[in-house]
């Protein structure tokens, strides 16, 4: 469905002279596949290029090489032929909504973007009972709700539109254990309720291998190993290596 053929992405070095040409390359011939159905998960430390490659991703930003296909066709194109299509939940669930709008509205907000605003309301109340919220919060406000009811709205936002790809980018990282372990029970069965592909890009290895088929583990800007989420201790590189070692429950 994905495709991601040889990326490299720089910027402009910080504190460097105005006239300065010197980048720094953060993403360096990275190339992976994300199959219909699967969920692909990448794991990296902070300033990995994770947030970088998902935003090349969502075309928020463009590459200095490489392409990205979907279904075959440049990511630009595609999401232009394919509004609402792909979808993304991002990690700070309070700068993602707007706080002056009620849950209700956040909600349609995707809606009404695609010129759907008169369904919205027909199926809010469905998509709270999809994400296990009331729809008693429809006329609430952000400030209103816990952290984990927030990020489940976000949840519900992006899959208003029926996406058929989301992007989770550390989605769960800013939440409390037992609320990443109700959300992720929640993705693994609007995945397969929706039939939804997802990319689930995060730092933390026991969040990715409870919903993921796949892990690819990025290092500064590198690929450094692929593996099946249930022969995670076949990784041979040695970055790898050191965070499965950090995660005792793998060891078992």
């Amino acid at each position: 469905m994905l495709e991601v053929k040889d990326l490299y992405k720089s910027y402009k070095k910080q504190g460097g002279s105005f006239f300065s040409q010197q980048k720094q390359e953060v993403l360096k011939g990275i190339s992976f596949t994300v199959k219909k159905g699967e969920c692909l998960g990448l794991i990296g430390e902070s300033g990995s290029g994770k947030s970088t490659l998902s935003h090349l991703i969502l075309g928020l930003e463009k590459p200095d090489r490489g392409e990205i296909l979907m279904e075959g066709e440049p990511i630009k194109k595609w999401l232009k032929k394919h509004r609402g299509e792909m979808s993304v939940v991002f990690q700070d669930y309070t700068t993602s909504v707007n706080p002056r709008l009620t849950i209700e509205n956040i909600i349609a907000e995707p809606l009404h973007a695609l010129d759907r605003g008169k369904e919205a309301k027909a199926i809010i109340g469905e998509l709270l009972k999809k994400v296990d919220l009331s729809d008693k919060l429809m006329g609430r406000y952000p400030h209103e709700l816990s952290g984990g009811q927030l990020q489940r709205v976000c949840v519900a936002r992006a899959i208003s539109t029926r996406p058929r790809f989301i992007v989770l980018d550390e989605a769960l990282s800013s939440l409390d254990v037992s609320i990443q372990a109700q959300i992720l029970t929640l993705l693994k069965d609007l995945k397969q309720e929706m039939d939804m592909t997802y990319l689930f890009i995060a730092h933390d290895l026991q969040t990715l291998t409870n919903l993921c088929d796949k892990v690819l583990f990025l290092y500064k800007g590198n690929i450094v190993e692929r593996v099946h989420s249930t022969k995670l201790f076949d990784a041979e590189n040695e970055y790898a290596k050191r965070l499965l070692a950090s995660v005792i429950v793998f060891g078992q």
